[in-house]
């Protein structure tokens, strides 16, 4: 034991000390690079990701007719929401969040190839059959990809078996999600993704010009609505179906940190499950003004999701 002033000191026990949650703070600065601006606001990573969207893309375009865009911010996924649906609108400034690297990765590939090929050829790319073609466009852009951890999650992403693969090379199960028949054929070699290429054929390529003259407007945050707070007030959110999900501390996103990234009078897009469930989900002040149930095309209205704008108090 040690000696103290001559006297024998009691045994020193270290404190116990608890795991914490990773702080909201900073990880790093935001980074520029090939055009793509980057902060990384958080360590957590979620494991899912997208490589398209599950909900009707030209669809929100039609719910946001004749609402002015100056700022905007929204969850990434898959990206083409973000692009397509928001960014051709924007004059200012388009923000896209996620938790998960990987969706990030997915979208950032999308923006280098659009920004690389321009509209037609991308559509070309990601729409045809030419798997060779789309190879190596993704793997040039994943090699630009701002930080080493995208790039992993780039890599990771040709992982996961089944839909959410750039292409697939064992079972053609692409068409089995989001309510279509399953399909399980062996392929020969190597398909791209079915979901991919029926979003991207849907997509009008004046719309996909709009938003490659846009793309400097765009930045990508890691992390989740709440690493939002201190970017200012955005006149319009958009929040896919983050309601219903849990956020990095498993927790749904709470009402109140939401309003402090709108600012009044803003507007708020999200969908949700037709359920009685969500019609007392939200708060009495949002004024619902335009919603519309998901139509039949690529299967999405099996999923009953509704698409809503609603518009907060000023």
């Amino acid at each position: 034991m040690p000696v103290v002033r001559g006297r024998i000191a009691s045994p020193t026990v270290p404190p116990v000390v608890k795991p914490r949650r990773a702080r909201s703070a900073n990880v790093s600065a935001t980074v520029v690079k090939e055009g793509i601006k980057f902060e990384d606001r958080h360590q957590h990573a979620a494991t899912t990701h997208y490589i398209a969207p599950n909900e009707y893309t030209l669809q929100w375009r039609e719910l946001l007719k004749g609402i002015p865009v100056y700022r905007a911010a929204g969850i990434c996924s898959s990206g083409e929401v973000g692009f397509f649906s928001i960014l051709p609108l924007v004059r200012d400034e388009l923000v896209l969040v996620d938790h998960s690297y990987k969706s990030l990765s997915v979208a950032m590939v999308k923006y280098l190839i659009m920004q690389k090929h321009g509209a037609e050829k991308t559509k070309e790319l990601l729409s045809g059959n030419d798997v060779k073609a789309l190879r190596k466009a993704i793997n040039a852009a994943v090699k630009k990809l701002p930080s080493s951890t995208l790039q992993q999650g780039a890599e990771s992403v040709d992982k996961h078996a089944g839909t959410d693969s750039w292409t697939i090379k064992q079972w053609n199960i692409a068409r089995g999600r989001y309510g279509f028949a399953y399909d399980k054929r062996k392929v020969t070699g190597e398909k791209p993704s079915r979901i991919l290429q029926a979003e991207w054929k849907g997509l009008p390529t004046d719309l996909v010009k709009k938003a490659v003259n846009k793309l400097d407007k765009v930045s990508f945050v890691h992390g989740d609505v709440s690493d939002l707070a201190d970017k200012g007030q955005f006149g319009l959110l958009y929040l896919s179906n983050a309601l219903q999900h849990r956020d990095r501390d498993a927790l749904h996103p709470q009402v109140s940190k939401i309003e402090k990234v709108v600012k009044p009078g803003g507007y708020v897009l999200l969908c949700d499950i037709q359920s009685s469930y969500y019609k007392n989900a939200y708060p009495k002040d949002w004024t619902l003004v335009n919603s519309t149930t998901a139509r039949d095309g690529f299967g999405y209205s099996k999923l009953g999701w509704t698409q809503k704008l609603f518009k907060l108090p000023a």
